[in-house]
This record gives structure tokens, C-alpha cells and sequence, in this order.
């Protein structure tokens, strides 16, 4: 270090307060009090309500569409069954129909067999 001269020391000086100064202005610090730093967390705070918000907007749509699905389910289920009924009471009826038919066309040959011999025997 003895033979160096003032301009060889002079210039190493520059080239290391150069060097490390870029290393330092590049480095992250946050201010004494924190501010920085609550900034950045109260902004992730509100990234992660606005997401949770939207989340849970989209999933009372999807409950909406589920409860309409369900009722429609229902709905659509209790027309089969009274359709079902509706049939079954149809048959029914069909039966009941047919029977009384019977019933009154054997009454009506009756009758006139009964007219048909009072006219002979007069």
C-alpha cells in the first residue's frame, strides 16, 4: 500500500463506493414506523376481501341456481306423481265405465224381452 500513489487510492475508493452504493440503493427497506409495511398488508388485506367477496358472491349465485334446480326438481317430481294418479284414476273410471255399460245393456235386453213377450201374450 506504500508505493501506491493518490490517484490509484483515490480511484479504488470510487470503485468500491460506486460498487456498493448500487447494492444499496437496490436493497427494500421500510421506514422506521412501519408504515410501508402496513400499506403493503393493508393492501393485501383488501386484494383478499375483494377475492373473498367475489368468491362468495359466486357461490350465492350457485345456491340460487341449486335452490331453483331443487324446486324445479320437486315441482317436476310432484306433476309425475299426480300424473301418475290422474292415470290410475283414469283406469279406474275406464273400469267402473265399462261395468256400468254392461250393467244397463243387459237391463235394456231384459226389458225388451219382457215388452217382447207382453206383446206376444196380448
Amino acid at each position: 500500500i506504500h508505493h501506491l500513489d493518490l490517484n490509484h487510492v483515490t480511484m479504488v475508493s470510487e470503485i468500491l463506493t460506486e460498487k456498493y452504493s448500487k447494492n444499496i440503493t437496490d436493497i427494500d427497506r421500510s421506514s422506521p414506523d412501519g408504515q410501508e409495511i402496513t400499506c403493503e398488508y393493508s393492501s393485501l388485506s383488501t386484494e383478499i376481501n375483494t377475492l373473498a367477496n367475489e368468491e362468495v358472491v359466486k357461490l350465492k349465485e350457485k345456491i340460487k341456481l341449486l335452490e331453483t334446480e331443487k324446486s324445479n326438481m320437486v315441482t317436476e317430481q310432484m306433476l309425475l306423481d299426480k300424473n301418475e294418479q290422474l292415470e290410475e284414476s283414469l283406469e279406474l273410471m275406464s273400469t267402473e265405465f265399462e261395468s256400468m255399460e254392461d250393467y244397463w245393456q243387459k237391463k235394456m235386453d231384459e226389458e225388451r224381452t219382457f215388452y217382447e213377450k207382453q206383446l206376444e201374450k196380448q
